[in-house]
C-alpha cells in the first residue's frame, strides 16, 4: 500500500515538473518569438534604351567601325546630320533596324535598303550646303526627305553611305559606316551623331511629329551634346526578378554551400528559369526548417501578368514568425542573365542579432551569386537567357555556386533591388 502511494507520489511530481516545463517553453517561446515581414523591392529604372553610344565625323571617302552588344529582339536606331544640307539627317524608320530575324539569327551584310534620309522641319531646304544652314525656320515635322512637296531633287541614300553589320557568332555587332559620296554628285561630310539599342517600341526621333529640342540641337548647331546626355541618362541595365523562395531555420545554408556545386534540389532550375517550385518542394519536407515558402505575389503601380515575376518599381511582400536563433534564407533570380540570383550570405541573414530582432534596411547584406550551373553571357543580350532563349539548351558550366565574379559589369545590388524587414 505504501509503495503505490510512493509511486502516485512520485507520478504527480514528475507531472507537476513536466507541467512548468511546458508552462517555461510556452513563456520563453511567447518572450523570443516575432513576426516578420520583408519587403523584396525591384528599384531598377525602366531603362529606354539598352546600349547607346556616339558616332564621329565621316568625310568623303572615309569609313567608320563602331561596336555594340544586341540581343535578340533589339533594334538598332541611329541619327546622323548630312552636313552639307540645312536640317537632313540619316536614320532607320523611327523603331529602328531590327538586328535579329524571325529565327533569332543575327542580321549581317549591306543594310544600307533599309536607310533614309529625312527631314528635321526644322529650317526650310533649299539646295544642299552648309551656307544655307540659317535658313528661315520651317517649323514643320519629321519627314521622309523624298516624301517632300518642295521641288527640290534629294540624293538617293545608296549614294551617299553604305551600312555594314558584322556579328561576332555571340551577341556583339560591328556597325561600319563608309562615306560614298565623293563618287556621286552631292559629296558630304556625315556629322557626329548617336545610336542606341533598344526594343521596337521606343524610338530616337518619331516620324510625323516635331524634332525634340535635342535633335534640333545636333541638325542645326551642330551640338550633339544634348542629345548624347539624353540618350546616355536612358541607357542601362534593367531586368525583371523571378518568383523566390525564403526559408526559415538555423545556422547554416539550406539552399547551397558557397564554393560548391549546386546540390540537385532545384537551385539551377531557379537560377536559369526563375522558377522557385522544384527547390521548394525539395526544402518542404525537412523537418530541420522552420517554414519553407515562395513569394510570387507582386504589388505595386506596374503589376504585369508574368507568373508573378517582379517588375521594376514593384515590389514583393512576405511575413513568417521566427525565434531566438533563427535565420532567414532567400534566393530569386535576376532574369536578364543566365544563372544568377540574389541571396544572404551562406548562413543566410541573422534574424535576432545580439538576442534582439533585426530591423530596417538589409540590402547590404544581400549580394549576387552565379550558380555555376550556366556560362554567363553578356547581361540583358545573352541568347541562352531566359527571355531569349526560345528553349535552347545551354552549355553546362560545371561549376560551383559563388559570389559573381565574371567579365561582364553589372550594377551594384544596391542599385538593383532595395530589401528591408520590420520586426513587428
Amino acid at each position: 500500500m505504501k509503495g503505490n502511494i510512493f509511486f502516485l507520489l512520485l507520478l504527480f511530481v514528475f507531472m507537476a515538473c513536466e507541467k512548468e516545463e511546458q508552462v517555461v517553453d510556452m513563456i520563453k517561446e511567447t518572450e523570443v518569438s516575432t513576426t516578420f515581414t520583408v519587403t523584396f523591392e525591384n528599384i531598377m529604372s525602366n531603362y529606354t534604351f539598352f546600349q547607346s553610344g556616339q558616332t564621329t565625323l565621316i568625310l568623303p571617302g572615309e569609313s567608320k567601325s563602331y561596336n555594340f552588344v544586341a540581343g535578340i529582339g533589339t533594334n538598332l536606331s541611329i541619327a546622323k546630320k548630312m552636313v552639307e544640307s540645312n536640317d537632313l539627317f540619316f536614320g532607320f524608320g523611327e523603331l529602328g533596324f531590327p538586328l535579329y530575324k524571325e529565327d533569332g539569327t543575327p542580321v549581317i551584310g549591306d543594310i544600307t535598303s533599309a536607310l533614309h534620309l529625312w527631314d528635321a522641319g526644322i529650317a526650310t531646304n533649299e539646295g544642299f550646303s552648309e551656307e544655307d544652314s540659317l535658313m528661315e525656320r520651317e517649323n514643320s515635322t519629321i519627314q521622309l526627305a523624298d516624301s517632300l512637296d518642295d521641288g527640290l531633287i534629294y540624293p538617293a541614300v545608296d549614294t551617299m553611305v553604305r551600312f555594314f553589320l558584322t556579328h561576332n557568332g555571340e551577341n556583339e555587332f560591328v556597325l561600319t559606316i563608309e562615306n560614298i559620296s565623293d563618287l556621286g554628285s552631292t559629296p558630304s561630310a556625315i556629322a557626329p551623331g548617336i545610336f542606341a539599342i533598344h526594343q521596337g517600341d521606343k524610338y530616337v526621333f518619331k516620324a510625323n511629329a516635331k524634332a525634340s529640342d535635342e535633335l534640333e540641337a545636333m541638325i542645326v548647331d551642330n551640338n550633339i551634346d544634348l542629345l548624347w546626355n539624353q540618350v546616355a541618362e536612358s541607357t542601362g541595365f534593367t531586368s525583371i526578378i523571378g518568383t523566390g523562395i525564403y526559408i526559415v531555420h538555423n545556422a547554416g545554408n539550406p539552399i547551397f554551400t558557397n564554393g560548391e556545386k549546386d546540390r540537385g534540389e532545384g537551385l539551377e532550375i531557379l537560377a536559369e528559369y526563375g522558377n522557385p517550385e522544384v527547390l521548394t518542394d525539395a526544402l518542404k519536407g525537412n523537418a530541420a526548417f522552420t517554414e519553407v515558402a515562395v513569394f510570387n505575389d507582386p504589388v505595386g503601380n506596374n503589376v504585369l501578368n508574368l507568373g508573378g515575376k517582379l517588375v521594376q518599381g514593384d515590389r514583393y511582400e512576405f511575413s513568417f514568425k521566427a525565434n531566438a536563433g533563427d535565420y532567414l534564407s532567400i534566393a530569386t533570380m535576376l532574369v536578364e542573365t543566365n544563372d544568377l540570383f540574389f541571396a544572404f550570405d551562406d548562413n543566410g541573414l541573422e534574424l535576432f542579432p545580439n538576442g534582439e530582432p533585426i530591423n530596417g534596411d538589409v540590402t547590404n547584406q544581400l549580394q549576387l551569386w552565379d550558380a555555376g550551373t550556366e556560362m554567363n553571357e553578356f547581361p540583358g543580350a545573352g541568347a541562352f537567357q531566359p527571355l531569349r532563349n526560345g528553349g535552347k539548351e545551354s552549355t553546362d558550366e560545371g561549376g560551383v555556386v559563388r559570389p559573381l565574379n565574371d567579365e561582364f559589369t553589372y550594377p551594384t545590388t544596391d542599385a538593383l533591388v532595395r530589401v528591408s524587414i520590420e520586426a513587428e
